[in-house]
């Protein structure tokens, strides 16, 4: 961002931040409801203790918590330091892609890929499970940019070598979900790749 003027870094920064917030909030909800096969858009985001839906006042990610004190409105129990982490987890991550990339594509691709990223080692680390359908969008996104990025001249490797590349590690990736016997170990081989 060599040349932009020092008011709309600082703009694009909290922007980026505080998208990634909200990004992050959402991620919690995601990590939560998908390894238990609910919905992650119906009910309401709700306690888990009392299972009371949490105002929209009470769901403003950090300042939420920083004024509740960490504590639930309704029932009083405590909220796991996990929520406030994973939202300013990725308010970092976001703001990161911007400082890095700025407002181009590259940007929202890299903040969209640290994302997944992000729930996808909060689902693995809390249930040892990696769902298939999160590391298909990651890799999707991997395909993507290399769709839309090919290699530069001064790359070693040409378009259709790279592409080439992408083939197989897709091709790996299927043969390996189908031939291993745990569906963690499938998704977390596909995922190295």
């Amino acid at each position: 961002m060599t040349g932009a003027a020092p008011a709309t870094i600082v703009f694009g920064a909290v922007y980026a931040t505080v998208v990634g917030l909200c990004v992050g909030s959402f991620l919690n909800v995601v990590a939560w409801r998908l390894p238990r096969g609910e919905s992650i858009v119906r009910p309401r985001s709700r306690c888990p203790h009392c299972s009371a839906s949490i105002a929209a006042r009470d769901n403003v990610p950090l300042l939420s918590f920083v004024i509740l004190r960490g504590r639930c409105r309704t029932c009083g129990e405590s909220i796991a330091w996990r929520y406030p982490a994973v939202e300013a987890g990725s308010g970092v991550l976001w703001l990161a892609s911007w400082l890095v990339f700025g407002p181009t594509f590259d940007g929202l691709l890299a903040a969209v890929f640290c994302s997944l990223m992000l729930v996808l080692a909060i689902i693995d680390a809390s249930h040892l499970l990696l769902p298939d359908r999160h590391v298909d969008v990651a890799q999707s996104l991997k395909v993507a940019e290399e769709l839309v990025y090919p290699p530069q001249a001064d790359d070693r490797v040409s378009l259709p070598e790279d592409l080439g590349c992408v083939c197989v590690d897709g091709g790996v990736g299927i043969c390996v979900a189908h031939l291993t016997p745990t569906p963690n170990l499938s998704s977390t081989l596909r995922l190295s790749l």
